[in-house]
């Protein structure tokens, strides 16, 4: 009874020490794409609020809401989420269709912009994902501002009609 009572508080410690951890690694990840990646023409976007949908067959969903930091470059666009709004996750490296992979992460497979809509005061973003095919993922940037927007659809215009 009392090795149960012990337990308790080591589960909780490793927690605790994973999430510290885990937010010390994916802050320093970010640092790193910013210093190698980040392109003297490069646009930044901080504090966008949105979701990622991500579909697997027909009745699986996964929604993800977020904060995002945006790296834009010539031909990628670099997103940083934030999970529960502070918490730091996996960067994510969209590239353009007819890009060339010069500045773009290496280390993973970027993953390739298939469609977009813009609308009023949102951007969706659609892209395979690099595991399955069959899986895509709606990305949702809501709450922009007009400049934001223009921006947004700017890049994606003319990067994926070249």
């Amino acid at each position: 009874m009392f090795d149960q009572l012990f337990q308790f508080p080591a589960i909780l410690l490793v927690a605790i020490t994973w999430g510290i951890l885990s937010i010390a690694y994916f802050s320093i990840q970010k640092r790193n794409i910013l210093t190698n990646y980040k392109q003297s023409d490069s646009k930044e976007i901080k504090n966008i609020s949105g979701s990622i949908v991500t579909k697997s067959g027909m009745l699986r969903q996964r929604f993800e809401w977020c904060t995002f930091h945006i790296l834009i470059n010539q031909n990628s666009i670099f997103l940083f989420p934030k999970s529960f709004y502070f918490i730091p996750s996996r960067p994510i490296n969209l590239v353009y269709s007819t890009a060339s992979n010069k500045y773009t992460k290496q280390t993973r497979k970027p993953k390739q912009v298939r469609e977009f809509n813009v609308n009023k005061d949102n951007v969706e973003i659609v892209f395979m994902r690099d595991y399955f095919m069959l899986e895509t993922s709606k990305l949702y940037l809501k709450n922009l501002t007009q400049e934001q927007i223009k921006l947004l659809d700017s890049v994606l215009n003319k990067r994926i009609t070249d």
